[in-house]
């Protein structure tokens, strides 16, 4: 499955201030995460996620990623197996002008696939394949 988030940060949000939202999931494996910076964002928007409190996204703790026109991609194989099933992306935006809008997605193998050897759908540049 695909789950996705998007998350507006006004300019002027510091790190201390910065916006929040859930990306709710299911029980199941984390297979890829996205991180989608639209064109002008030139690197004042930083993101990161988090399950619980770990640091998903990016892995060193206290760190963001922060790009201009780049879909950051990040391959994983992280379980969410205990409740809740969900990441607080937190977002902040040094740019003193304009607002951007980032957003977060999941491609996820769910627990129920995993159970019945169902093998999960990827979709590859629009062309979507099974296996």
């Amino acid at each position: 499955m695909y789950y996705k988030v998007e998350i507006e940060v006004p300019a002027n949000t510091m790190e201390a201030n910065a916006e929040e939202a859930l990306l709710r999931l299911t029980a199941g494996t984390i297979e890829l995460v996205q991180v989608g910076f639209p064109p002008g964002c030139a690197g004042l928007a930083h993101v990161q996620i988090f399950d619980k409190s770990w640091q998903l996204v990016p892995w060193t703790p206290g760190e963001s990623v922060h790009w201009d026109d780049y879909v950051f991609e990040l391959s994983h194989d992280y379980v969410m197996a205990e409740p809740p099933f969900e990441l607080r992306v937190k977002a902040w935006n040094v740019d003193d002008v304009y607002t951007h809008t980032i957003w977060v997605g999941v491609i996820m193998r769910e627990e129920a696939q995993m159970r019945s050897g169902m093998l999960p759908v990827t979709i590859s540049q629009g062309v979507v394949e099974s296996g």
